[in-house]
């Protein structure tokens, strides 16, 4: 951009115009869209037959903007009163100190074929060049907007002082509209625009406004293309960053009363522990979970962990098992019920078989075994379920065949996921097994920052997490998060992709929350080995041997994985 690039703003009040001049705008333009936005409405409303345009405008213009304001005002002024009216609203302009006036509300709005009959009638966009030439004659300055190539090349002809080129409404915000155009092609506009009408007059003013120009990076973009005189700002300078200060305040105001909870010393140590181990957070639903977690890791009794769709147990299961895992001597075995072997086959992998050479020691029967976690246990088949409760109950592993009996020395852990209900008969053994269940996402919203500032810093972006605004953050606690960690992974991946300078609004966050196309409860293979895949990642800090280690496969098959489930 060069020196003497203009900085104008469309206003509708007085609180608007003074913070516009502080901020250094160069001049103002009093409009009825501005009055419009600033009671709440959009822009495009200021089309509608809501009220006398010239005389709300004039109105708040006068009263309002003009007694406060030490730059130039532009005056937006309408064709519609007929030809006979001219002369007055020029005095009009001149007399109440205007500098100047504008084409606004106009017939550039309409319809094309709605254009062509308002210019029949006298009424259109050649009326309001006639109306801003007579007010230039009154001896003040004439910006007409415009949005073709043909209405700026007929205001360069009429000697008119300057043009806002109108690329449409404005995008964005809470009632705004959809651009067609893209930057790349506005800036193209803008270049045979400014080319054209200073063919005809060399010294006219040419600003932009509107379209996909919505912030000063997008309008830096297109000045780079063309060599504009500045830009006009209505929306993108008043309802856009009222709306987002004042929703991102009462936010803030709002989250004040969420007082970060002062937990127990054993409760401190148990969230600790629990971050160290992958899951972090202070919500009061997470510290109850994370202490009776530690006070069941110090436990020999079996236990059964319950979690909603989406849950990672991982960073529970491994806090459960903290204690085997350091006893060198044995080992960790991890079983998961959603698999494709048979029931036999699964009775003789868990229990052993007995019978000469195809004798086979099962995993709940092997000494050096110190643990045993069922992952998927919702998908037990019904005779293994029967077994094991047996087992559980007596403390005694049968094996198939000579039906041999040794004593269970490994402790189980059974993780109900997916919302699945437990098996009455197993969760109903009191005195050999303990209740533990993981807190849906929902219920530990307060915990949301810190496990995003995780994932970020899991993946090595942790400078580079884009600034969620205090209202954004609130549209995540008051989601109903049916995934769970699963959804919140999936929306750290998308926020990673953004820039990170960027503040994401609440209006922004709401998009990249929608549910996928498929029934959320409905559980396909794909979905559930995506499910794992992503975990594994996570806990594993994106680092593929590990990722591929942890899930007992080779690298070469992890990136296979990666590639079906479209996680490159």
């Amino acid at each position: 951009m060069v020196q003497g690039f203009k900085i104008g703003v469309a206003v509708g009040s007085g609180v608007v115009a003074r913070a516009a001049e502080e901020g250094g705008a160069d001049f103002l333009l009093a409009l009825s869209a501005g009055r419009l936005r600033n009671m709440g409405t959009s822009s495009i409303a200021c089309m509608l037959p809501l009220a006398r345009a010239d005389e709300t405008t004039l109105s708040f213009a006068t009263e309002e903007v003009l007694p406060q304001s030490k730059i130039p005002v532009y005056l937006g002024v309408t064709a519609w009163p007929g030809s006979i009216r001219h002369a007055a609203i020029a005095q009009t302009v001149a007399l109440n100190g205007f500098a100047g006036a504008s084409n606004f509300p106009s017939a550039i709005h309409f319809p094309p074929g709605m254009q062509r009959v308002l210019d029949a009638a006298g009424q259109g966009v050649e009326a309001e060049i006639a109306l801003l030439s007579a007010v230039r004659a009154a001896g003040k300055r004439a910006l007409f907007y415009c949005h073709t190539r043909r209405q700026a090349q007929r205001a360069a002809e009429a000697g008119l002082d300057g043009i806002v080129f109108n690329y449409g409404w404005n995008v964005g915000g809470v009632v705004g509209h959809i651009s067609e155009l893209s930057l790349e092609e506005a800036a193209l506009i803008a270049r045979d625009v400014v080319k054209l009408t200073r063919s005809i007059k060399p010294d006219i003013e040419i600003y932009l406004e509107g379209g996909p120009i919505l912030t000063a990076q997008d309008l830096q973009s297109v000045a780079r293309t063309a060599a504009i005189s500045g830009y006009v700002g209505g929306s993108t300078i008043d309802r856009f960053p009222v709306q987002h200060s004042i929703v991102n305040r009462i936010a803030e105001y709002k989250s004040a009363a969420i007082v970060v909870p002062e937990h127990p010393k054993e409760a401190v140590a148990a969230l600790s522990r629990l971050a160290d181990a992958g899951l972090a957070g202070q919500s009061d639903a997470l510290a109850q979970c994370a202490v009776e977690t530690v006070r069941m890791s110090q436990s020999d009794r079996h236990v059964v962990l319950t979690a909603e769709e989406g849950c990672n147990p991982h960073p529970i299961i491994e806090l459960l098992t903290t204690r085997q895992a350091h006893d060198r001597q044995s080992r960790i075995e991890v079983f998961d019920f959603d698999t494709a072997l048979s029931v036999h086959q699964i009775n003789v992998m868990l229990f052993g078989r007995q019978g000469g050479e195809r004798s086979v020691r099962g995993i709940l029967a092997q000494d050096d075994v110190s643990a045993v976690v069922f992952r998927n246990a919702g998908q037990i088949p019904r005779l293994i379920a029967r077994k094991l409760t047996t087992t559980l109950r007596d403390d005694q592993v049968t094996s198939v065949g000579q039906h041999r009996r040794s004593r269970l020395l490994a402790r189980v852990i059974l993780c109900y996921e997916d919302g699945a209900p437990p098996d009455p008969d197993i969760s109903g053994l009191t005195g050999k097994v303990q209740q533990l269940v993981f807190p849906p996402l929902r219920k530990r919203y307060e915990d949301i920052p810190m496990q995003i500032d995780a994932i970020f810093n899991a993946l090595g972006l942790g400078i580079r997490r884009p600034v969620i605004q205090p209202a954004a953050f609130r549209v995540l606690s008051a989601h109903n998060w049916p995934r769970n960690d699963l959804e919140l992974s999936e929306l750290a991946l998308r926020l990673s992709n953004m820039p990170t300078d960027k503040l994401i609004e609440a209006h922004e966050i709401r998009p990249l929350l929608a549910p996928p196309q498929i029934e959320l409860r409905a559980k396909s293979e794909q979905a559930t080995m995506r499910q794992r895949v992503i975990e594994a990642l996570v806990q594993n800090g994106f680092r593929k041997g590990e990722t591929a280690k942890s899930l007992h496969i080779s690298r070469k098959t992890l990136y296979n994985w990666m590639k079906r489930l479209d996680l490159r």
